[in-house]
């Protein structure tokens, strides 16, 4: 496949997402904060992708989240962390990398082929 067709496919899909709107129930994607950074650039835990489900809806695409991590569950709620913004991305641990999400944020995920 070309690079343009490629892109085109892309850009055709995140328009497809922007039109998707939240609702409780949904799977969605969090991108985890990861562990701090060490002295020597190394990170425990590095930032990723996990597994989500929409608990809640607030304005603007902010989401409350239950968020599926190997280790157990974690709740982001509106009402007590603030919940958790879209941003537009991909998984950062996706082979198909096109926009990386920033960390504690949440976005749609792709569709495989």
């Amino acid at each position: 496949m070309r690079p343009s067709e490629i892109m085109r496919q892309q850009l055709i899909a995140r328009a497809e997402r922007q039109a998707m709107k939240p609702t409780v129930g949904r799977d969605v994607h969090y991108v985890s904060a990861g562990s701090p950074v060490q002295p020597d650039g190394s990170q425990m835990y590095p930032s990723t992708c996990r597994a989500a489900k929409v608990t809640e809806v607030g304005e603007d695409n902010v989401i409350g989240v239950m968020v599926m991590n190997p280790t157990g569950i974690h709740f982001h709620s509106i009402g007590a962390t603030g919940g958790v913004k879209l941003e537009e991305g991909a998984c950062i641990n996706s082979d198909r990398l096109v926009w990386p999400s920033a960390p504690g944020t949440w976005h749609w995920p792709a569709h495989v082929q």
